[in-house]
């Protein structure tokens, strides 16, 4: 039976768990990231020990079903563009779900030119049930089998088992052309914020594989909507990118202001809403200060902010 603890007890387990976290600020990686030119806001300390809280609490209560989140991508890539379905391998992709696999199937023709024979490995960043790379990972099935492909959905505090991804595709109402049941085997569910993928490695035909360095997409929708520390996180996630390497993040600063319309002036989830806007608008001038440009799309338009770097394929 868990045990509700409230009162000086309560704050005492606080002050405790604190000393504890605060062990775990990576004050030597700030440091660094400082010497390396790049910026960010007051109270960096506390809005990671802030970070550290709560998914210590998240993990501490175990696995949640999250349903209503499906890590689902048919949104366009390009707004200007029509938005068709297309069948690859009897699996119907639509929107970014296309727009990942063209992508990826760039970037193993380039690998394979080079006889390069490490996967291209994409990351789902905040991706909870992963439906569309469970989607993609069933269209590219040949590749992923032959370790030509590696699929990664992270989560804070959330790894669906098998269970978990059925409940929450009849949540949904969604039909799949997917065999769930393989799923665990085609795509690999991580529980880890963006410093611990940096510290995340993983083995493809006997060959260890740090993240760090060797992922080719990064792809990201409204994850980082909850993140206090953009300033350093998105740093992070450059830092994972291969010389390959493209980031598609759907949450910009501009998302964040209208999150603002929901708290009043001077009240505390005001201070918040501003405090994550401009962690986050920090965190893009940093993606700059690291050398990470914005990819020309000439004139198309797209809901994401397009991360490439040098060696990346044009979309």
């Amino acid at each position: 039976m868990r045990e509700i603890v409230r009162g000086a007890a309560w704050h005492l387990l606080n002050f405790q768990l604190d000393r504890q976290l605060k062990r775990d600020i990576p004050h030597s990686e700030i440091e660094g990231w400082k010497q390396q030119g790049l910026v960010f806001e007051p109270r960096l300390e506390d809005r990671i020990l802030n970070h550290l809280r709560y998914k210590f609490f998240q993990r501490e209560r175990g696995e949640q079903r999250w349903l209503y989140v499906f890590g689902s991508y048919t949104e366009s890539l390009f707004t200007s563009e029509e938005n068709e379905a297309s069948v690859v391998n009897g699996v119907s992709l639509k929107g970014m779900e296309l727009g990942i696999f063209n992508q990826i199937t760039r970037m193993r023709e380039n690998k394979d030119e080079q006889e390069d024979n490490s996967p291209v490995v994409v990351v789902d960043f905040g991706g909870l049930s992963g439906i569309s790379m469970m989607r993609l990972a069933t269209a590219m099935t040949d590749l992923v089998d032959d370790n030509k492909v590696l699929f990664i959905v992270t989560s804070i505090a959330y790894r669906p088992d098998v269970d978990g991804i059925r409940q929450t595709l009849e949540y949904g109402s969604q039909k799949t052309a997917f065999d769930i049941d393989r799923m665990p085997n085609r795509v690999h569910f991580v529980q880890a914020d963006a410093e611990e993928l940096l510290s995340t490695s993983f083995t493809v035909n006997d060959i260890r594989y740090p993240l760090a360095g060797n992922v080719d997409i990064v792809h990201e929708a409204d994850a980082l909507k909850h993140d206090h520390i953009s300033d350093i996180d998105l740093p992070r996630i450059a830092k994972l990118l291969s010389g390959y390497g493209t980031f598609f993040m759907r949450t910009h600063y501009l998302d964040l202001d209208q999150y603002m319309l929901m708290a009043l002036p001077d009240d505390p989830l005001d201070t918040a809403f501003k405090e994550r806007r401009l962690s986050h608008l920090q965190g893009e001038a940093n993606l700059e200060r690291m050398g990470l440009p914005l990819m020309d799309l000439g004139n198309r338009k797209s809901p994401y902010r397009i991360y490439a770097m040098p060696n990346a394929p044009r979309l």
